[in-house]
């Protein structure tokens, strides 16, 4: 199933096919799952793979380089994206946020309130969400 945070910034699970994120429009992809089988080339539109783990401390490439992709879809006109991790409940949920505060102005907070009014079990693990969170408070 693919959420809808804006009709530019959609999220979900790694096993949304193909043609769904076709017929949804989607022109990039950043998956931010460590734990899930993805072949890149499965999905011909910019893919960005950044490999990370719900309950643990993120390195600050793994922060920054999402957000910067996020950055470029937006400077190059690359949206709607898909962001995936392997459920759609926690990681893509803290970097679909971090879109919104991005593309849209709202605060973080605010992010993650209308996520979860769309996905009401989204719970993005403390450790990941406060990082990307702490990011984007400093830029």
């Amino acid at each position: 199933m693919i959420y809808h945070a804006a009709d530019d910034l959609f999220w979900g699970g790694h096993f949304v096919a193909w043609d769904e994120l076709t017929q949804a429009g989607v022109r990039a992809v950043l998956c931010v799952a460590s734990d899930v089988d993805i072949c890149p080339n499965a999905y011909p539109m910019p893919f960005l793979r950044v490999p990370m783990s719900d309950a643990c401390p993120l390195a600050e490439w793994q922060v920054r380089t999402p957000l910067a992709f996020l950055r470029l879809c937006k400077a190059e006109a690359l949206r709607p994206v898909y962001v995936m991790c392997r459920a759609g409940l926690s990681r893509s949920a803290a970097f679909v946020a971090a879109g919104l505060v991005l593309w849209h102005g709202m605060s973080y907070d605010e992010a993650m309130d209308h996520i979860r009014s769309v996905r009401p079990d989204c719970f993005p693990h403390l450790l990941p969400w406060q990082q990307v969170k702490t990011a984007m408070e400093s830029t």
